[in-house]
């Protein structure tokens, strides 16, 4: 590798060579990943109603049963949200997708956290600590982060960001 290319690889912090392929390809890291789950929840958040249902049926089961949840956080008076973009939307669809690669213990907690549901209350509602919870998280994680690894097209039209919000 020449040093041009080490010096741009190096500047940007999810850009490294620890997530790239053989093929060259970025894979994100943990705290990008998680960016991109807390994306397709808030942009699920912000589809209008007429959106939303269709698109219900292809979706995994645990983001059906948590949209009323998602809109009870709407109807707090805070009024009504942006709609989305059409590229958020595709970015939504994508990583949506992705939740089929974990388990079902691992796709409700992965999503109950990329929905900002804090972890006690998600204590309360498993039984578990939150400890064991968040190994669960992990775990669903890396078994994302491994599907990506072996389906780089997946990526398509992602890219890495300088910074995390």
């Amino acid at each position: 590798m020449s040093h041009e290319n080490s010096i741009k690889t190096n500047t940007l912090p999810f850009y490294s060579e620890a997530m790239r392929t053989r093929a060259n390809v970025w894979i994100p890291d943990e705290p990008h990943l998680r960016v991109l789950l807390e994306e397709a929840a808030d942009t699920l958040r912000r589809l209008p109603r007429a959106m939303a249902k269709p698109r219900l049926s292809s979706w995994p089961t645990v983001v059906r049963e948590s949209m009323p949840l998602i809109a009870a956080d709407t109807a707090d008076g805070r009024g009504r949200l942006a709609p989305p973009t059409p590229g958020a939307i595709d970015r939504m669809d994508a990583v949506l997708f992705w939740l089929l690669v974990c388990d079902l213990e691992a796709r409700r907690l992965v999503w109950a956290r990329a929905c900002c549901i804090p972890w006690r209350r998600l204590e309360d509602q498993d039984g578990r600590s939150h400890m064991t919870l968040r190994k669960v998280v992990n775990r669903g994680l890396d078994q994302i982060r491994r599907h990506l690894r072996a389906n780089p097209s997946q990526l398509h039209g992602f890219r890495p960001r300088a910074e995390i919000g």
